[in-house]
């Protein structure tokens, strides 16, 4: 009788698995207020004071102007601080194949060659290489680790409303266009179930096209700050057609790389510009 018992337990076990696992729900949560959506995002966001570090590998493609794909599959290593310092290196077995950067007052992107290379000026506008149509601003947002911008004191000019879909919770940002009418040109998509944090990030042009969205999930919590990181990152450039894929092994914080040390000094493609 003993053994048939056992037998019995061993059974059940294998059909409705251990019972001191609880099951974790993917039932979205009930929608939040404004304030307590931003709250969260930006409260992840100020935790993370020191520069970050990502490695992993990244996948995509960019297309050309006469149309021809040009897929890669290569090590990626990007460093982060926040709101605009960036280095996201692309190499192939240690050699550079891309390079996007920016500090406070420029961006950066370098190609394998020096006509390649491309450098500008924030708040100056600028046609990026069409070879290359990304922009390492644009990269920055996509991460999305910077505080959401909502300014609750403006009250008599409202530039944000919320909308509330099955699984998330979406602050859509509008600005104006030349005719001075409405546009809706940013999109934070945060999810309903915890951490809720931000899923996605959209940008939209003055035609409501969309310029670029990003995807990031499989957030996890940071060993050592009290903030969680994406480990997946997808960026879609439809206009450009161009798509890019980080999936990141590591991320670690540096105290001592601040905004003066070489990983965000103004590259040297940059002297022709000054």
């Amino acid at each position: 009788m003993h053994k048939l018992h056992l037998l019995i337990c061993g059974t059940a076990l294998m059909i409705v698995g251990c019972p001191s696992q609880p099951r974790v729900s993917l039932r979205p949560q009930a929608p939040r207020p404004l304030y307590d959506v931003v709250s969260v995002v930006n409260a992840n966001a100020a935790a993370i004071t020191n520069t970050l570090r990502a490695r992993g590998v990244v996948d995509g493609y960019f297309t050309s102007p006469q149309g021809r794909r040009r897929s890669y599959h290569v090590d990626g290593t990007l460093f982060y601080l926040d709101p605009s310092y960036l280095r996201f290196d692309l190499k192939k077995l240690g050699t550079r194949m891309l390079l996007f950067g920016s500090n406070d007052t420029n961006y950066w992107i370098v190609g394998q060659k020096d006509e390649d290379s491309f450098c500008g000026r924030h708040g100056v506008a600028d046609d990026l290489p069409p070879d290359t149509p990304i922009s390492p601003t644009q990269l920055i947002e996509a991460l999305g680790l910077s505080s959401i911008p909502v300014d609750y004191s403006a009250l008599d000019d409202v530039q944000y409303v919320q909308r509330i879909v099955p699984d998330y919770q979406q602050i859509l940002f509008f600005d104006y266009n030349h005719a001075a009418s409405p546009i809706l040109n940013k999109e934070y998509w945060i999810d309903r179930r915890a951490p809720y944090l931000v899923s996605k990030v959209i940008f939209r042009d003055e035609d409501g096209q969309v310029e670029m969205e990003s995807s990031l999930s499989q957030y996890r919590r940071h060993g050592g700050v009290d903030c969680w990181l994406p480990y997946v990152m997808e960026v879609v450039w439809p206009k450009a057609q161009a798509y890019l894929r980080f999936q990141v092994r590591q991320w670690k914080q540096f105290e001592a790389v601040t905004p003066t040390s070489p990983q965000f000094v103004t590259h040297e493609v940059c002297e022709n510009k000054r």
